[in-house]
């Protein structure tokens, strides 16, 4: 990492120490943005851009749930937007669309990754967008198979509610010209992915988390740890960038990663009313 400042973290958790019975805590979130259709990443000008970046963290509290958020460009004046994020990501993903002069009204297609919290609770902002899961995902929520695979992250009441509107799709189908949903079970039973042909790049949802997982040991299956293993591999095979769940893009060559972009993340902590807020800078 080339700029992480601790001594703000220890100066933080010092502070709080010493005002336990009177500090409160609230953390401000500001992911890294990308610009792609002006410029950005050489292998895909004009065609995708990162909403808001994945964050591959935990904290003692849990885990952050912020995914990869994408937007994809299929047509003249058409958008696809390749998973919506969860709650706490609304406010900052309906800023990051206005920036690009649009609307949630503009947005004609929503690919959903999976069905997990993290990664489908927007869907609802989308009115007038085709909204798109695999078909074994959709039943493995609506079955309650979840529950008996002790998966956390589903929100059931959510997805029931919308799920006259989700079209289910295959494997192999193009939603636009060079713009195909492939198939990535394991993490869920229907994961999927969004295959750009024309630019070589492959968004994978949680098929591959981040980059980490992908080098060191596999991340949290549901289904089946075999079949994840053979989705990471099927999408490494097709694609030459990869854009992971909760990473940024990356290629892999001869077993290395190279990050396509920098990472940046701000961490805003509030431990007491007396103090000045403290920011934490993670950049590489």
């Amino acid at each position: 990492m080339k700029n992480v400042d601790l001594s703000l973290l220890k100066a933080c958790s010092l502070n709080c120490a010493s005002n336990l019975s009177a500090a409160y805590f609230n953390l401000y979130i500001t992911r890294a943005r990308n610009t792609l259709f002006s410029g950005g990443l050489h292998v895909i000008p004009n065609k995708l851009k990162i909403l808001l970046s994945g964050v591959p963290g935990f904290s003692s509290r849990g885990f952050f749930g912020w995914c990869t958020i994408a937007l994809v460009k299929v047509n003249s004046g058409e958008y696809l937007l390749f998973d919506t994020g969860h709650h706490g990501d609304r406010l900052t993903l309906l800023r990051e669309l206005e920036r690009m002069g649009l609307s949630p009204d503009k947005i004609s297609h929503v690919v959903v990754s999976h069905l997990h919290f993290d990664h489908c609770l927007n869907m609802h902002l989308f009115k007038k967008a085709k909204i798109y899961a695999s078909e074994k995902e959709l039943n493995y929520v609506l079955s309650n198979e979840y529950e008996a695979k002790g998966d956390p992250f589903v929100p059931y009441a959510y997805v029931k509610d919308l799920s006259s509107r989700i079209a289910t799709v295959e494997d192999g189908q193009e939603l636009a010209p060079r713009c195909q949903v492939v198939l990535l079970p394991g993490h869920t039973p229907g994961s999927l992915g969004l295959f750009l042909e024309d630019v070589k790049v492959i968004l994978v949802g949680d098929a591959i988390r981040h980059a980490w997982e992908l080098l060191h040991e596999p991340g949290i299956c549901f289904h089946s740890l075999q079949e994840a293993e053979k989705s990471a591999k099927k999408a490494l095979e097709i694609a030459e960038v990869v854009v992971p769940g909760h990473d940024r893009p990356f290629k892999l060559e001869e077993g290395r990663v190279h990050y396509l972009e920098d990472f940046h993340l701000e961490l805003i902590f509030r431990i007491h009313p007396h103090d000045q807020p403290v920011t934490v800078k993670l950049e590489s």
